[in-house]
């Protein structure tokens, strides 16, 4: 459920109407560093969290799948 909507929310800001997976980085989706603001301020918005500043390091916003255990781990989920 997390995956499907931080890939949803990706796919949105990113235009992609192709398959997303795991492994992408966000750089070959085409999501520039304005965009990744947009991207946080969407994931904080679905999941009702907030990212600490020590959190939004470019390693967690990196991959598809960093950001799913960025988000995971603040919604209390095992990774």
């Amino acid at each position: 459920m997390i995956k499907n909507k931080v890939i949803s929310i990706l796919a949105n800001i990113s235009n992609i109407d192709e398959q997303i997976t795991e492994e992408q980085q966000l750089s070959t989706l085409g999501i520039s560093s304005l965009e990744k603001v947009e991207v946080i301020i969407s994931l904080e918005d679905e999941f009702s969290i907030r990212f600490k500043d020590s959190d939004l390091t470019p390693q967690n916003l990196e991959t598809v799948k960093s950001i799913i255990e960025l988000v995971e781990k603040h919604m209390g989920v095992r990774c």
